[in-house]
């Protein structure tokens, strides 16, 4: 987003209260002196702006961004020399994960890239900054937890908990223990959505013979059922 979109973006969005999403890349975005003119640095706060594509946040903008309560959606393979090309992302922008996480920014992980999200994980934990790769701790937060407070949903999903969505898959390794090459290869056994299950591996079935599990009669459950 350009400086002259961002200022024409800017006041419809002020005195509204719907979330407001905008594709980021260029450090001008960030920098903006629409921002304060419009309103308060309170009242962004409570809009959770989120930039898309949060390549263009230098460090020295960090604190800008964390007062003004910018949710930084980062997209791990935008940083991979292999991506870049494929993907519009120039090599020289600055790689901030774990600067923005330990200065307070809100901050979540995109799918924009490979639709694996093991894959991306293993991206964020190997950045070539080591100062900025994540560890998968992190990154699978900013996947749930974050990404749930970038859309005003932390309260009914994001983590697993009492009164939250039963959102949840039970994976085929350990992603925490796993040595990071073979994160890639993880798969769901099973799959649940607002409490149903919506997919189930066959028992014993290879990868290619997984199929979803048949849906029966619905049972009187909510549509979103959650954790008791």
């Amino acid at each position: 987003m350009t400086p002259c979109a961002l200022s024409c973006a800017l006041p419809s969005a002020a005195p509204t209260n719907s979330c407001c999403t905008w594709w980021a890349i260029a450090r001008p975005a960030w920098c903006s002196a629409s921002w304060a003119r419009l309103a308060d640095d309170a009242t962004w706060r409570r809009k959770r702006v989120r930039f898309e594509h949060g390549d263009g946040l230098a460090p020295d903008l960090q604190p800008r961004a964390k007062a003004l309560g910018i949710v930084v959606v980062q997209n791990p393979s935008h940083y991979i020399s292999a991506m870049d090309r494929q993907h519009g992302a120039a090599t020289q922008l600055p790689a901030g994960f774990r600067s923005l996480l330990e200065g307070g920014v809100p901050f979540a992980l995109g799918s924009d890239g490979p639709s694996n999200p093991f894959l991306n994980i293993l991206f964020a934990a190997t950045l070539s900054d080591p100062k900025e790769a994540l560890t998968r701790e992190q990154a699978v937060r900013a996947y749930t937890a974050g990404a749930a407070y970038a859309e005003f949903q932390e309260k009914e999903k994001g983590t697993l908990a009492p009164g939250k969505l039963a959102d949840l898959a039970v994976l085929s390794q350990d992603i925490f223990t796993v040595p990071l090459p073979a994160l890639p290869g993880t798969v769901s056994e099973l799959t649940m959505v607002g409490g149903k299950v919506v997919y189930e591996a066959k028992r014993g079935a290879t990868l290619s013979q997984a199929t979803p599990r048949a849906v029966k009669k619905p049972v009187a459950m909510p549509v979103k059922k959650k954790l008791k």
